[in-house]
């Protein structure tokens, strides 16, 4: 981390070609011409000069000196000379508000760059081996289809196999809330427990016989099977341990998938078509109690841990993806243009769409991952170890902005989530993001023919070029492992992409989390059927249930990037990793129940004030979308006076934009998708549900760290 420093730096020769970013700070008013600018890293305050603040607030990005200062003079901030300039950024630089990047990198790696002069290398020497938590988990949430479970299993013990990974054990299948009771094959002192956590109704679920006789094919795997109506048994376990009452127990209840009470209030028949069509958030919020208190590994059942090999498509787009320094030749300190692991702030894997001619699955190109052996090594260690896993002395800091600092920078930050890239079905199901994503545009710009092929394809290679770490961003769980040896927030039960909005409140509440992309991707086979996307899906206007909870969020304060006090006290610093895991469980725990009480609140409003609110966050975020649209329209058919984007594209924008003002003109709630499949058509049938899942999302979240941890002993017992 950055050492807190009281007297200003000397001034540092020789730093010609080398690359700044502006420390993180807050500003306060000392008077007419002079503000307090506080560092949010190192808690220290300097007083400056109204200008001079103004050009490190415009020092964000990692530049050289140069290149800032050409940038600066380029704005004209107060009219001042380049030299002028040069000699405040120099200023700035010797006052500990302009990092450089060998700075960074050293506080990155939990080094103080400050005590040494020949870089990164020493921090290496003498590393002792950090303790790495065992996997011994994974969850994979299903639905009556055990030809593609049997698929997923076979392959996940092929990938061990071949990557020298654990050995085998007996198999032995079990349908209540216990643990299998099976002892490990000699060859292997960790067995590895499938937690099948299978949502089939009644009428959908196969006799056990047909399920578990494949499965006890499968060689080295015990599996626990959990089915829907052996759920209720683990329900009443932990409902029991934690203390619950009447009305909590019925907030679990909504957790797992069932309904409850809260839904007389609807007609019990609308609220159980909802939770009939999708319930995955449920059935992986089952997969965290079940494995509370231990890292696991979510995987979908149409998962197959194997890797086809990048097509040229991919390999073009991670080229034209990488991140570039701000002028031709800046390649940083030690000459680096591109270096593993990087760092990006959002969306960090390439995106390749597959024509038919490039889809090669053959078995023969495939590379098998071992999905739970490459997470391992990452999962719930710090941002230092990781990149020394990684190996990472020099890594690429292009991309990181002075705010993502506060994050990264964090002694406590930790990877929560590690995840795989994907190749084959994309599991988008409303491409609107195909309109304005620049990584599609460039696809198309190299190939203007691309597009119709591209709007009619779910077929995708979606993964990073290096080992990314971000802050946050768009995340799927297809397969990933998750760190529930501490606390996380449950899925929101019901809808799509419960896994986005698990990842965005888990980010919003723990200021130290951060998700970690493997380059690695996971072919992805659902079973024949699925919708794929047609180009009247791209024009309609659809609202999404994730992005409405997410709106919702606004107006809930989120907890302070950091504690100065509790930053700098070098003896809490010092008390070891499980002094920190207690104060970082209490933590989240304490800000997953203030989210809580903040939507329960909301919940209880009456039903024209929630609609009224969701109208009016649903309708400023269609309004954001179509200023967004119309400036890419803009941009790409007004260059040189011709037009520059495929006709059926620019189609396809204009239908949208006009969808848009339609909605917004008529003020009207557009309806998930999930819910118009369930036949909730009415706007204001579909307003009164949600606003009761909201409310009861909102006392799960208060309740969830008493679930949590009920769960969590247990299994230590």
């Amino acid at each position: 981390m950055i050492r807190r420093k009281s007297t200003r730096r000397e001034a540092q020769p020789g730093t010609a070609g080398k690359r700044f970013l502006a420390a993180p700070t807050r500003l306060f008013q000392a008077g007419a011409e002079r503000v307090w600018v506080l560092n949010r890293l190192t808690g220290d305050v300097e007083v400056l000069e109204r200008s001079v603040a103004e050009v490190l607030l415009n020092c964000r990005g990692l530049r050289t000196l140069e290149s800032h200062a050409g940038a600066l003079e380029a704005k004209a901030l107060g009219a001042p000379t380049r030299g002028e300039l040069t000699a405040t950024l120099e200023e700035l630089r010797d006052r500990g508000l302009l990092y450089s990047e060998h700075v960074l990198q050293g506080a990155l790696l939990g080094y103080d760059g400050e005590r040494s002069k020949n870089g990164i290398s020493e921090v290496t020497e003498g590393q002792a081996e950090l303790e790495r938590g065992r996997i011994r988990d994974i969850v994979v949430p299903t639905r009556a289809r055990p030809a593609e479970v049997e698929r997923l299993l076979r392959s996940i013990e092929s990938a061990r196999t071949e990557g020298g990974g654990a050995g085998t054990t007996g198999i032995a299948a079990n349908d209540g809330p216990g643990g299998p009771g099976a002892a490990a094959s000699p060859n292997n002192d960790t067995p590895l427990h499938v937690h099948l956590i299978d949502d089939a109704r009644a009428g959908e679920e196969p006799a056990p016989e047909g399920q578990r006789g494949p499965l006890n094919a499968v060689p080295g795997i015990q599996i626990l099977r959990r089915s829907r109506s052996s759920r209720p048994a683990l329900l009443d376990q932990v409902a029991d341990k934690a203390g619950l009452d009447s009305h909590e127990r019925s907030v679990l209840r909504f957790a797992l998938g069932f309904e409850t009470d809260a839904f007389d209030t609807l007609g019990g028949q609308t609220a159980r078509q909802v939770l009939a069509l999708g319930t995955t958030g449920a059935a992986r919020n089952a997969g965290l109690l079940a494995t509370s208190g231990s890292p696991v590994v979510q995987v979908d059942d149409d998962i197959v841990c194997s890797e086809p090999a990048r097509p040229p498509a991919w390999e073009r787009a991670a080229g034209a993806g990488q991140p570039r320094d701000a002028e031709e030749g800046d390649k940083g300190e030690g000459g680096r243009r591109k270096a593993a692991p990087r760092f990006l702030p959002a969306r960090p894997q390439e995106l390749a769409f597959l024509r038919e001619a490039e889809d090669r699955l053959r078995d023969a190109a495939e590379r098998p991952v071992d999905i739970v052996g490459e997470a391992e090594p990452f999962i719930g260690r710090s941002v230092a170890e990781v990149l020394h896993e990684l190996g990472g002395e020099h890594p690429d800091l292009s991309a990181v902005g002075s705010n993502d600092l506060l994050t990264y920078c964090r002694p406590d930050a930790r990877v929560r989530i590690v995840s795989y890239g994907i190749h084959g079905d994309g599991g988008f199901g409303l491409p609107q993001f195909l309109l304005t994503d620049p990584r599609v545009w460039w696809m198309v710009g190299e190939d203007p023919e691309a597009y119709e092929w591209i709007r009619r394809s779910r077929r995708v290679c979606w993964v990073s070029a290096h080992p990314t770490l971000t802050g946050g961003g768009t995340w799927m769980a297809y397969g990933a492992a998750i760190d529930n040896a501490r606390i996380v927030p449950p899925f929101f039960p019901v809808g799509r992409a419960s896994d986005r909005s698990f990842a965005q409140l888990l980010t919003f509440a723990d200021p130290a989390a951060v998700l970690l992309y493997l380059p690695a991707a996971l072919r992805h086979v659902p079973p024949p059927g699925r919708a794929s996307a047609h180009g009247e899906r791209l024009r309609g206007a659809r609202g999404r249930t994730d992005t409405y909870l997410l709106a919702l969020l606004d107006g809930c304060e989120r907890p302070p990037s950091l504690s100065w006090d509790r930053f700098w006290d070098r003896e809490w610093l010092d008390s070891g990793r499980h002094a920190h895991d207690a104060e970082s469980h209490s933590s989240l725990s304490e800000e997953l129940s203030k989210i809580g009480r903040h939507l329960r609140a909301i919940g209880a409003y009456s039903d024209r004030l929630f609609e009224e609110l969701l109208r009016e966050r649903a309708l400023r975020g269609l309004a954001g979308y179509a200023r967004q649209l119309e400036e890419c329209l803009d941009e790409r058919t007004a260059r040189n006076g011709s037009p520059q984007a495929p006709e059926l594209w620019v189609r396809d924008v204009e239908a949208l934009i006009e969808n848009l003002d339609d909605t917004i003109a008529h003020r009207r709630v557009p309806i998930p998708e999930e819910f118009r499949s369930a036949g909730i058509t009415e706007e204001g049938e579909f307003v009164r549900l949600f606003k009761v899942m909201v409310g009861l999302y909102g006392e799960l979240l208060t309740t969830w760290p008493a679930i949590w941890e009920a769960a969590r002993r247990l299994h230590a017992r």
